[in-house]
C-alpha cells in the first residue's frame, strides 16, 4: 500500500517542520495538478506507472515520460510558499531510468513565486536545479544555485547511478549555508556554499604589491661543482664512417660522383657530458606571495536564500521510460529521512527480486522466440511454400494513424507501373565463425561481418505494397512511396536479399510516418547465390561485382539528383540495412549533401568509416554485430556528434528489420517497430520536423 501522506502529514507537522511539498504519485488524479507549458510545442506526454518491474504494484507508481526524444516541461504549485531565510531546504525524491538511460535528464527545478507554468521554458528563472542528467559519458547530479540572476553549478557534481533501479536523490541546504548532498541515502558530498560553488568572491587575494625577494632561489637542483668528466668520455659524433665499407668494383667516379662509405653509429659516442645533480643549499622552495583580505569580498546573509512557488520538470530525454516518484521539498533532514525509509528503502530488495524475476520472464520469451526461429529454419530449408506466413495484428504498425497492411503480395500496375511478384527459395544453409575477419586488399585493413551475412536465410512473406515502380535509368528501377509533397525524403538501401517483401514494407512503413521513400534496385534483383554464400571469399566476390561503392557510385548519384531536381527535396536522409548500412558509411564519406544516415543491423563497417563520416549517424547493430562504442566516441566528437544516436538490440539477430525479419513473431515486430520509430523520431529531431 502507499504511504498514507495526510498521517505522515500531520505527523510531521507535530514533530518535525514544515512540508511545503509531497507527492508519491498514488492518487489517479495526481498529474491533473502539473501543468504542461504552452512556450513550446511537441512536449513529451508523461503518464502515471509502476513500470515494468517494481516493489509494490500500487507504491511504486510514478510520473512516466512516455515518448521518445522529446521536451518535457511541467510544473505544479506548492500549497504554501516556502520562504527559506534561516531555515534548511530538503529537495529529495526518486529516479528510475527502467529503459536503461543513454541521454537524458531527471532533475527538478525550484521556482519562484510569481513563476506562470503556460510559459514555462528552458530560460526561465529558477533558484535551485538539482537530480541527475545523463549524456553518453557526460554523467553528472546538478546542484545548481541561482544568486543575483546567475546559475552557478557546484564545482564537482558527483555523479549519477545509471543502473535500471530506483535510487534515491537529496540535496539538504542549511541554514548555515552548508550542505549535503545523499544519494541512496549515502553522503557523496558535503562542504560549504561558499567553498563549492563560485557565488562569492574569494575572501582573501594575492597581493599585488608583493614581490618576490631578488635573492629568493626557487632551483632545488643544482650541478656538481667536483664532479668531473672522465678523461675516456668520447663526445664527438654520434655516427663515423664505416671503416670497413669498401667501394663496389663497378663504381664509376665520373659517373657516380665520389664514393662515401656508408655512415654507422659510433660506438665510443657517450653523448654530451653532464655534471651529475646535488640538492641546492641555497633552495628556499616555490615562491607564495602572501594573501590579504579581499576588498571585494561582501558577507551575503540572504545568499541562497529564497522563496520558492513552484517545483518543475524541464528536461530533455532521448528515449522514454524515466519514472520519477516520491517529491518531497520539506525543511527538516529527519522527516525527509523517514519519508525516504517508507517509500524508498524499505522497498529496495523487493524490487530488485521483481526485476530479476522479469527478466527471467523474459530470457525465457527470447528462448521460445528462438526455438520458433530455429523450426522456421528448418521448414525453409525443405523449399518454397512451407512456412509463408499471414500476421493480422502482429504486422509492424509504427504510428497510430498508421493502418495495419496485408500480407497479401500481388502485382499492381496503377498508372502504367509493374510490380512483378518475387519469390525466395532458400534451400540451403552456410556455417561461418561468428565474426568473420575480411581483408580488403584496397585498404588493407580487417573489418568483418556477421555470420548471419551468409547463413541465415530469409523469410518467406507476402505483402502488398502500396506505391509504385519507375525506371530510374535504363537499367535502374526503383520502388517508390509517400507523399511527394512530404518535408523531406528517405533513400532506402535494402539488405542482399533484394526486394524482399519486407524492405516494401519497409519503405511504407517510413512513408506513413510523412517521409517520401525511394528504393532503387542497386543490386538489381540479383541476391546472393548458394555459392555466394559457400565462403567468406566468394560473398566478398558478390559484394565486389553487385555491391562495391565504386561500381553503385553512379547509382547514388542519380538517386539523388531525382529527389533534388526533379522532386525538389532539399532535406534527405539515408537508411541502410546490412550491406546497406556500410554504403550509407561510404556517401557520408563522399557526399556531405545528406542530412542524417541510418544504420540497421550494419555488416563490413571499418573504423575509418565513423572518422571520416560528414552527417549524424543512428546506428542500431544487433546482437550478432561487433560492438560500436568505441567507433561512437571518434563520431560524437564532430560538431554533430550530439545528434548521433546508438543503441544495441542485443536480443535480435542479424536482419531482424530487413528480410531475415520473422515478423510473425510478436517479439521480433516489437522490436523491429521500436527501430523503425527510433530512426523516425532522430530523423525528425535532426530535420527539425513536427510529428506527423
Amino acid at each position: 500500500m502507499k504511504l498514507s501522506l495526510f498521517s505522515f502529514a500531520l505527523f510531521a507537522s507535530a514533530a518535525f517542520g514544515r512540508v511545503y511539498f509531497e507527492e508519491d504519485f498514488s492518487n489517479e488524479s495526481s498529474l491533473e495538478n502539473w501543468i504542461k507549458t504552452k512556450a513550446k510545442e511537441d512536449i513529451g506526454a508523461i503518464k502515471l506507472s509502476h513500470g515494468e518491474w517494481y516493489a509494490d504494484k500500487e507504491s511504486s507508481v510514478g510520473l512516466k515520460l512516455t515518448e521518445d526524444a522529446r521536451f518535457y516541461a511541467y510544473s505544479t504549485k506548492l500549497k504554501k510558499p516556502f520562504n527559506t531565510k534561516g531555515k534548511d531546504l530538503v529537495l529529495q525524491y526518486t529516479v528510475k531510468y527502467e529503459q536503461g538511460i543513454d541521454c537524458g535528464g531527471a532533475y527538478l527545478k525550484l521556482l519562484p513565486v510569481g513563476f506562470d507554468p503556460e510559459k514555462f521554458e528552458g530560460d526561465s528563472q529558477y533558484a535551485i536545479m538539482f537530480g541527475p542528467d545523463i549524456c553518453g559519458p557526460d554523467n553528472k547530479v546538478h546542484a545548481i544555485l541561482e544568486y543575483n540572476n546567475t546559475n552557478h553549478q557546484i564545482r564537482f557534481p558527483p555523479s549519477a547511478r545509471t543502473d535500471q533501479l530506483t535510487h534515491q536523490y537529496t540535496f539538504w541546504l542549511k541554514a548555515d549555508k552548508s550542505y549535503e548532498i545523499k544519494i541512496d541515502n549515502k553522503s557523496v558530498v558535503n562542504g560549504t556554499i561558499e567553498n563549492d560553488w563560485t557565488i562569492l568572491p574569494p575572501r582573501k587575494i594575492v597581493d599585488p604589491e608583493d614581490k618576490k625577494p631578488e635573492d629568493w632561489v626557487e632551483e632545488d637542483l643544482i650541478p656538481d661543482p667536483d664532479d668531473k668528466k672522465p678523461e675516456d668520455w668520447v663526445e664527438g659524433t654520434k655516427e663515423i664512417p664505416d671503416p670497413e665499407a669498401v667501394k663496389p668494383a663497378d663504381w664509376d667516379d665520373d659517373m657516380d660522383g665520389d664514393w662515401e662509405p656508408p655512415m654507422i653509429p659510433n660506438p665510443k659516442y657517450k653523448g654530451e657530458w653532464k655534471p651529475k645533480s646535488i640538492p641546492n643549499p641555497l633552495y628556499k622552495g616555490p615562491y607564495k606571495p602572501k594573501e590579504i583580505p579581499n576588498p571585494a569580498f561582501e558577507e551575503d546573509e540572504d545568499m541562497a536564500t529564497y522563496t520558492i512557488g513552484y517545483i518543475g520538470l524541464d528536461v530533455w530525454t532521448v528515449k522514454s521510460g524515466t519514472i520519477i516518484d516520491n517529491i518531497l521539498l520539506c525543511d527538516d533532514i529527519e522527516y525527509a529521512s523517514g519519508f525516504g525509509n517508507k517509500t524508498w528503502a524499505d522497498n529496495v530488495s523487493a524490487e530488485i527480486e521483481t526485476k530479476k524475476k522479469h527478466e527471467e520472464k523474459l530470457n525465457k520469451i527470447e528462448e521460445e522466440s528462438k526455438k520458433r526461429f530455429e523450426k522456421l529454419q528448418k521448414d525453409i530449408s525443405k523449399g518454397p511454400g512451407t512456412n509463408k506466413h499471414t500476421p493480422s495484428n502482429q504486422l509492424l504498425v509504427m504510428a497510430k494513424d498508421l493502418p495495419v497492411v496485408s500480407y497479401t503480395r500481388k502485382t499492381n500496375t496503377e498508372k502504367g507501373f509493374s510490380l512483378a511478384p518475387q519469390s525466395f527459395d532458400i534451400s540451403s544453409k552456410n556455417t561461418f565463425s561468428s565474426l568473420t575477419p575480411v581483408l580488403t586488399k584496397k585498404h588493407n585493413i580487417k573489418m568483418s561481418f556477421a555470420k548471419e551475412c551468409c547463413d541465415t536465410p530469409p523469410v518467406q512473406a507476402e505483402y502488398t505494397p502500396i506505391g509504385k515502380t519507375f525506371k530510374l535509368k535504363d537499367d535502374l528501377d526503383c520502388y517508390i512511396t509517400g507523399d511527394i509533397n512530404s518535408k523531406a525524403a528517405i533513400i532506402y538501401i535494402y539488405d542482399v536479399f533484394c526486394l524482399h517483401p519486407n524492405a516494401y514494407q519497409g519503405c511504407d512503413i517510413f512513408a506513413k510516418s510523412g517521409f517520401r521513400v525511394i528504393m532503387p534496385d542497386f543490386l538489381r534483383s540479383e541476391p546472393p547465390t548458394d555459392k555466394d554464400r559457400a565462403s567468406n571469399e566468394s560473398f566478398m566476390g558478390y559484394i565486389k561485382r553487385k555491391g562495391s561503392f565504386e561500381l553503385l557510385e553512379s547509382d547514388f548519384a542519380a538517386t539523388k539528383n531525382y529527389l533534388k531536381n526533379v522532386e525538389g527535396f532539399e532535406k534527405v536522409c539515408i537508411v541502410g540495412f546490412c550491406w546497406g548500412g556500410k554504403m550509407v558509411m561510404e556517401l557520408s564519406a563522399h557526399d556531405n549533401f545528406y542530412k542524417a544516415g541510418a544504420l540497421i543491423h550494419p555488416s563490413f563497417l571499418e573504423p575509418k568509416d565513423f572518422e571520416n563520416a560528414s552527417f549524424p549517424i543512428i546506428a542500431l547493430p544487433s546482437k550478432n554485430e561487433r560492438d560500436l562504442t568505441s567507433d561512437f566516441a571518434v563520431i560524437s566528437a564532430k560538431p554533430f556528434g550530439s545528434l548521433c544516436y546508438h543503441q544495441r538490440f542485443d536480443d535480435m539477430i542479424h536482419g531482424w528489420c530487413a528480410a531475415r525479419g520473422e515478423w510473425a513473431d510478436p517479439h521480433v515486430a516489437s522490436r523491429a517497430n521500436e527501430a523503425f520509430s527510433i530512426v523516425v523520431t532522430n530523423f525528425r529531431k535532426i530535420l527539425g520536423l513536427k510529428s506527423h
